[in-house]
């Protein structure tokens, strides 16, 4: 056959220059099942090979001296269940394995999110990839604020019990004045009858006590930390924790520095008659014009300049704010990206129900009162209460929008139905969740 058709076979380069002749010379016959395992080898070899010829890296990790948080956290990552005893889920991890050079960089992004490291989206693969195999080397999961709560309370407990003959002290009471002994019985609220042998032997008691309940909160923390992590106390400590973090922020660090500098803005204000103000002086001009935001100089300039300004001209931080004074889903560290993208997409809806908003001021009702119309409307019976633009709309047409109804009004309607609302519900949140029940009852109906 042609040399091109030929097929693959692994070549053992340790043996003998004849040993590779025959293992390639196609004149030798083979069986038929040894060509089939030759031609699935070759296939297993070329999947775990880069288009340059290197080997994919494989992660390694010691299953064993991880917190069972961790563990699930890998299993997680993977795909896997993670339900089980202690010794399943290192079983099922032993079994499976990762590869994150062939992940990408959202994907790797989303795992240090989860994990929750600051500034996940910081960085070129290979500096997430870093990221995560330093924190693979921790023993409990960041991701798991539980673990984190257990660690730190662990952790402070065992140094009280560690100092506790400094921290509390088991006092010698014999020398003080029984005058002092009754200051201190009434500082610790103990009594303070009796005399001055029984008032040292009440304070000598209450020392007792208290480090026994010391001992005894230590060692019910130390049990819920062993039941949490499926390690042995000794093994619960943070060690290590602080250095880890130090390299952390230091790689962090060093995917910062290196990227290029963009700029924010890219108006041209140099010709501006604001370009000689400096940035402070921009700033407390725009502050008393009600700037919408915060931006550097080009953006501010523009905005004295223009009237306007861009959401991309903003800095990140600015646009959370934007976010939530706006009542808007946004994360602390959020790309900017996606916070541009969310308050578009508001301003978009505003501008539709702007569009859509009734125009009441025509109507016959617009000349009466906002409590004459109240009277009116409760008469004919109107399903609920809001401003004087809705009174109006439903008299004259009947229609009353879950938008259109005050807060009162909808929190009411929430609880005949039974539906849960948080202090922080927004007005419009709870008119969503309020038709989303409307739906969900006429789709029960057909059914």
């Amino acid at each position: 056959m042609p040399r091109s058709k030929r097929p693959l076979t692994e070549i053992d380069f340790n043996a003998s220059s004849t040993s590779k002749r025959r293992k390639t010379n196609p004149s030798l016959s083979e069986k038929p099942n040894e060509k089939d395992s030759s031609r699935s080898r070759n296939r297993a070899v070329a999947e775990d090979i880069h288009i340059t010829g290197t080997e994919e890296r494989k992660e390694s990790f010691e299953y064993k001296t991880k917190d069972n948080s961790k563990l699930r956290r890998f299993l997680s990552e993977r795909s896997l269940s993670t339900s089980g005893t202690r010794d399943d889920l290192i079983a099922r991890l032993s079994e499976s394995s990762v590869n994150y050079e062939a992940l990408s960089s959202e994907q790797l992004s989303a795992m240090l999110k989860q994990r929750h490291i600051s500034n996940y989206a910081t960085g070129s693969k290979a500096t997430k990839i870093e990221r995560l195999r330093l924190n693979d080397e921790l023993r409990r999961d960041t991701g798991t604020s539980e673990d984190s709560i257990l660690y730190g309370t662990f952790s402070v407990l065992q140094d009280i019990v560690r100092d506790q003959e400094k921290l509390i002290p088991l006092g010698d009471y014999s020398s003080k004045k029984a005058t002092a002994l009754s200051t201190i019985l009434t500082s610790r609220r103990l009594t303070c009858s009796g005399s001055r042998v029984a008032k040292i032997a009440r304070l000598q008691k209450d020392d007792r006590n208290k480090r026994e309940k010391l001992k005894r909160e230590y060692d019910t923390t130390k049990r819920k930390l062993e039941e949490a992590t499926g390690r042995v106390g000794s093994e619960c400590n943070r060690k290590d924790e602080d250095e880890h973090r130090a390299a952390d922020y230091r790689i962090e660090k060093v995917a910062k520095d290196s990227r290029p500098g963009v700029p924010i803005c890219d108006y041209e204000w140099q010709d501006s008659r604001w370009a000689s103000r400096t940035e402070r002086e921009l700033l407390e001009i725009c502050t008393r014009r009600d700037f919408p935001g915060v931006g550097p100089k080009a953006a501010m300039i523009k905005w004295l300049d223009t009237g306007s300004v861009d959401y991309e001209d903003l800095y990140a931080f600015s646009l959370e704010r934007i976010c939530t004074n706006r009542g808007l889903p946004a994360k602390s560290g959020e790309k900017k990206a996606d916070l541009v993208r969310t308050l578009k997409e508001a301003d978009e809806a505003e501008a539709v129900a702007n569009r859509a908003r009734y125009r009441w001021q025509d109507s016959v009702w617009a000349s009466k009162t906002d409590s004459e119309l109240a009277k009116i409307c409760s008469k004919k019976g109107m399903p609920g209460s809001g401003p004087k633009a809705s009174k109006v709309k439903w008299l004259d047409t009947g229609i009353l929008e879950y938008e259109d109804e005050d807060l009162v009004s909808l929190k009411m309607k929430c609880m005949e139905r039974g539906i849960h609302l948080t202090s922080k519900s927004k007005r419009l949140d709870i008119a969503a969740r309020l038709r989303e029940a409307d739906k969900e009852k006429e789709e029960s109906e057909i059914k």
